[in-house]
């Protein structure tokens, strides 16, 4: 109805998969790399994880467009199946024929094992892609993994792509596949876009479709943004049903009135609305105010009271120093971990204006140690609702001597006002030292409710938090690990604030500035033609400095090869 009103040439917020309609925001581009590196190296497994709606099939299909022309691909799109019917069907999309009836595992994995060893002959890949991989069961996965030991002496036949939902990695996790786990040789895991990139995803979609720009006005785009809080597919749904409300009231612009009747009608009765939320926020605060004065009256000595409580409440303004002394009970004092001792500097930087002290030194070996407490004081403080996630961020900005404020968003609006990146990822406590970077820890409870606390030192078996007191406490690695299940977020300081994935075949100022780390670091440099092109023999330097600083060895530059060159740059 509304394609003809609006002079386009096709729906352009369709739901289906189309690979057409894909915006490869730098996340989809990181993720869409590990794809083919799945393919293109080696054998084993390749894990894409991401929430509902973030794009992973639409990836998929991407993906399956770029297929060479060596390689095979079975698609299961259907993970609902015992072992035999996942055999069969992997047999169907490699078009080897099989009987119908009577089959056996083992005759299965044998007529399979039989194609794969003609294939490779052949000089030709297979590789199994398998969409909606967390419903897969423990048998079939188990059967998967015994699937990637047909092998010749010298390489596996076959990789297999594990495409899933979060719970994917809970399932992974199982002490009983353990050994499928050890075999993944890369892993991603999808965001929601940015604000910026939800502005560009609907003015992409839109110029596919012939639209244009003025239809969505910034107004209207970010109320898309916090109804849908960056999922793609909710961004469609919201977008296709505000373009047929405007549609039928003859306006000729999006409005943020009928984006929010258009979010009424297709999300679920239970989401709350932003105008609701932001309502809520003031009741609290008026809360809180009205409790602070009551302590003011109610208290003779009230002066030490409400001196605290306006003290609670400057930890969103960063004008004092963070490095104050702090008292313990036994009268001693600990100063704030020497991770704080180092500065970053807020304000963005050219790839060629990094300096060595832009980039942050994180260690507590030169400052006094805080005290490391037991299980029992850990448990009673993560019991405290203050163990928020703008509490953490305060914190965590704090870290970096930047002024925080809970009007920027989240972690990585508001790292991106400082000219930062930030990075939600999972990992373990030697990833988090090797990173080297003060990180937030989401910590969950038995009951299920999450915590977020602060990390701000590793010393030895220890990790240094910071509470809602912002005063550091040190545990031990065990202790926090009962309750944290490897996820974080941090702040890193890139050479270039949009830069993606690099791999070889690109040309970028970054490309030059990695080049320039690396010739620091290994032999001297090489004569080339273009510092600011990856060429074959920088993937080969970036492969060497990986091995050196335990990442995988791909020869690509993501996140965590540019953290570590930054580290040994500073």
């Amino acid at each position: 109805m509304y394609v003809q009103y609006f002079n386009l040439t096709s729906p352009p917020f369709s739901l289906a998969p189309n690979p057409q309609f894909l915006y490869m925001s730098p996340r989809h581009r990181e993720a869409l790399a590990h794809l083919l590196y799945g393919i293109d190296e080696g054998g084993g497994f390749v894990a894409l994880t991401g929430e509902v709606g973030t794009g992973k099939t639409t990836l998929c299909r991407c993906l399956l467009e770029q297929i060479p022309s060596h390689v095979d691909v079975a698609l299961i799109i259907n993970p609902r199946l015992d072992a035999i019917e996942l055999l069969a069907n992997v047999c169907d999309e490699l078009r080897i024929k099989i009987p119908r009836e009577n089959l056996s595992l083992k005759f299965l994995v044998d007529t399979l094992n039989e194609h794969l060893l003609a294939s490779f002959g052949q000089g030709r890949h297979t590789v199994i892609l398998i969409d909606e991989a967390q419903n897969l069961s423990f048998d079939v996965l188990e059967q998967i993994r015994l699937l990637t030991n047909l092998e010749t002496s010298e390489t596996k036949l076959l990789k297999i792509i594990l495409v899933g939902q979060p719970e994917l990695n809970t399932l992974l996790e199982r002490r009983d596949l353990r050994q499928l786990n050890q075999r993944i040789t890369a892993r991603y895991h999808l965001m929601p876009l940015s604000l910026a990139e939800t502005a560009a995803y609907i003015y992409h979609r839109l110029s596919i479709s012939g639209g244009y720009k003025r239809l969505f006005p910034n107004p209207t785009i970010k109320k898309i943004y916090r109804y849908s809080h960056g999922i793609p597919r909710l961004i469609n749904i919201i977008c296709d049903r505000a373009l047929l409300g405007t549609c039928a009231t003859e306006a000729h612009q999006v409005s943020t009135k009928i984006v929010s009747k258009a979010a009424s009608e297709v999300l679920p009765r239970n989401s709350i609305s932003p105008n609701l939320y932001r309502i809520l926020q003031a009741l609290a605060i008026v809360l809180v105010i009205g409790i602070g004065f009551w302590g003011f009256s109610s208290v003779d000595s009230s002066q030490p009271r409400i001196a605290t409580w306006f003290k609670s409440f400057r930890i969103f303004d960063n004008t004092e120093t963070f490095a104050q002394n702090r008292s313990h009970t036994d009268g001693s004092s600990v100063d704030s971990p020497s991770a704080i001792h180092s500065i970053v500097t807020a304000k963005p930087h050219a790839v060629e204006t990094i300096q060595r002290n832009d980039i942050r030194s994180f260690t507590t070996s030169d400052h006094s140690r805080p005290i490391t407490e037991n299980a029992q004081q850990f448990y009673a403080l993560l019991l405290d609702p203050k163990l928020s996630m703008p509490t953490a961020l305060v914190h965590l900005s704090q870290q970096w001597n930047l002024k925080y404020s809970p009007d920027f968003g989240d972690l990585c609006s508001a790292a991106r006002l400082h000219g930062l990146r930030c990075l939600n990822q999972k990992a373990d406590w030697k990833t988090l030292r090797r990173m080297n970077r003060p990180a937030i820890l989401r910590l969950s409870l038995p009951n299920g409710d999450n915590r977020y606390v602060t990390l701000v030192g590793i010393e030895n078996q220890s990790a240094i938090l910071n509470f809602f007191d912002n005063a550091p406490h040190a545990f031990l690695f065990d202790t926090v690990s009962q309750y944290w299940q490897g996820y974080y977020s941090i702040f890193w300081k890139s050479p270039d604030p949009k830069v993606g994935l690099l791999m070889p075949g690109y040309l970028s100022d970054t490309v030059g500035w990695v080049r320039k780390q690396l010739n620091t670091q290994q032999d001297a440099a090489y004569e080339v033609r273009n510092p600011n092109y990856f060429d074959d023999k920088l993937r080969a330097k970036v492969v060497d400095f990986q091995k050196q600083h335990g990442l995988f060895p791909d020869g690509l530059v993501g996140v965590m090869t540019l953290i570590a060159l930054n580290n040994v740059s500073s």
